[in-house]
């Protein structure tokens, strides 16, 4: 029987191709064997692993649904009857339906006027008016004369006398107003800044407005204020933002997206008061909560709270969404400051 001897060369490409896919230089017969054992003990393994995942998935569905169905039921029973003010999203604020009002401060201003007047024309000459003698919006109520008649739920400007020392841009919080801007505005003008305390989208109008707002509709309106604000105060001289709680997390986002972004005007400071910077971790859950809104008859389910309006320049009641959105806003400042 003949035997075929093979030649130096070969062997040597032989054993090159075997070291290059990573075989024993052997058979390769105990590579394939390892591959078939490997795959064999996966496949018996399989199972295990796939029914517990199986399980832990349905029960993370199951307890999401329970949580979302919960809170809709307790909702309904809880939460008095939703008023005009509480369903009526008007259509004239500036956000996605309006992205030319962020083009500058003084497009900002004239959305605005045609907001406050759809708010006059829908809410307060509606049919669904308010009848609690001080309620906001009740058209005839002392509350609802301050709400409409002074300046404090519009973005507002304050001019010193003579040229500005430069200039301060300051956000509310989180369901409030300008107003509560109005002392620390006043002290800066005082000192010789121009200032500018701006209205975020959603706030200063009705309870509603936040029921679809974005967080992205606050940064975007405070960038062109800044911009506004900076050109105002004066070429070179120093330019401050500040906040309170979700104005003062909004300040914070932008000063960091400033120190990348030469469009920006840099900040030469930051004034921050109890600045929303963290929030409980389940504040996640509002992404969830109000999944079943869109039923009838559980619309009161976009609401963490329904309470009657008086105060002229802060909302009482207070949709998921708005926690929504603060929760969001929080963690895109973590990553920003992380990336810092």
């Amino acid at each position: 029987m003949s035997t075929t001897r093979r030649t130096p060369s070969a062997e040597f490409r032989s054993r090159s191709i075997r070291r290059s896919s990573g075989l024993p230089s052997g058979s390769g017969s105990i590579s394939t064997h390892r591959a078939t054992a490997r795959f064999r003990a996966m496949h018996h393994v399989g199972p295990w692993l796939i029914k517990p995942l199986l399980y832990a998935a349905a029960l993370a569905v199951t307890v999401v649904v329970t949580i979302v169905l919960v809170y809709a039921i307790q909702a309904r029973v809880r939460f008095p009857e939703l008023h005009a003010w509480h369903k009526i999203v008007l259509r004239e604020e500036a956000g996605r339906a309006h992205p030319a009002a962020f083009e500058s401060f003084d497009a900002y201003l004239r959305q605005e006027e045609r907001l406050f007047a759809e708010l006059r024309e829908r809410i307060y000459a509606g049919q669904e008016a308010d009848t609690f003698s001080l309620g906001r919006y009740n058209p005839r109520s002392v509350v609802a004369e301050l709400a409409l008649d002074t300046s404090y739920n519009r973005s507002y400007e304050l001019v010193p006398p003579g040229e500005p020392r430069g200039a301060v841009l300051l956000m509310h919080g989180l369901s409030d107003s300008p107003y509560s801007m109005r002392g620390i505005a006043e002290v800066f003008q005082s000192r010789g800044y121009y200032v500018v305390a701006l209205r975020l989208p959603g706030h200063g109008t009705v309870p509603s407005g936040l029921l679809d707002v974005r967080w992205e509709d606050w940064y975007a309106a405070v960038v062109t204020a800044a911009k506004h604000a900076a050109a105002r105060g004066g070429s070179g001289k120093p330019f401050y933002i500040g906040g309170h709680s979700t104005g003062a997390a909004l300040a914070t986002l932008y000063a960091v997206r400033s120190l990348d972004d030469p469009e920006l005007p840099k900040p030469h400071g930051l004034y921050l008061v109890s600045a929303a910077i963290g929030i409980s971790p389940f504040a996640v859950l509002t992404n969830v909560i109000s999944g079943l809104a869109f039923i009838p008859g559980l619309e009161k389910s976009r609401w963490m709270d329904v309470l009657p309006e008086y105060d002229p320049y802060k909302y009482n009641s207070f949709p998921v969404n708005a926690a929504n959105q603060i929760h969001t806003l929080t963690g895109v400042l973590r990553d920003a400051l992380d990336e810092a």
